[in-house]
């Protein structure tokens, strides 16, 4: 990995925990107080993390079962290993979404409902543009620009997800 690409990472990174931090300290109790879940979601969501753990697990066993088969790499390492976590994240995600269980039972996910599809469609737009480039695929390997293909197929998948929970709820709830 290059400097240049790490400490593209550590910024990126530093910048989400500095937004947090922020939006957590302006909105005090009031953000703390929306978080709540009731005894329905705090099942729901075990029930999610048991299905996010089994993707993962699940994953990691059929990437290593293909690897010690003699199968030759279709990615690198490292993307190969956070596609198995992003699965497991958007799994769990998408599965407390549907089950109305991701948000506090304060929140309805309005809120979110527009950042996911920002990201969503920043880095599917990223994504499409390595692909014209031909960055996706070095010598017949998925290289590190797929992440941002994960990032967008996933975010766009709990967009819709939201949209459909929201959708069956026929709009019902308030954010504040």
């Amino acid at each position: 990995m290059s400097l240049s690409y790490f400490v593209g990472v550590l910024v990126g990174f530093a910048i989400v925990l500095l937004i947090v931090f922020i939006l957590r300290k302006s909105r005090g109790a009031s953000m703390l107080a929306a978080e709540e879940f009731d005894e329905r979601q705090i099942l729901i969501r075990n029930k999610g993390y048991k299905y996010g753990f089994v993707t993962i697990m699940v994953y990691g066993l059929l990437y290593f079962l293909y690897s010690a088969a003699g199968g030759k790499p279709i990615m690198l390492d490292g993307v190969a290993a956070f596609l198995g976590v992003m699965l497991g994240v958007f799994v769990f995600s998408c599965y407390n979404s549907l089950h109305d269980a991701q948000f506090g039972y304060r929140e309805s996910g309005k809120r979110y409902l527009v950042g996911y599809g920002i990201i969503a469609a920043i880095c599917l737009v990223v994504s499409i543009i390595n692909l014209v480039e031909g960055g996706l695929v070095q010598n017949g390997i998925i290289d590190k620009t797929a992440v941002t293909l994960v990032m967008g197929i996933g975010f766009l998948a709990l967009f819709i997800c939201i949209l459909v929970n929201m959708r069956r709820q026929g709009g019902a709830g308030d954010d504040e």
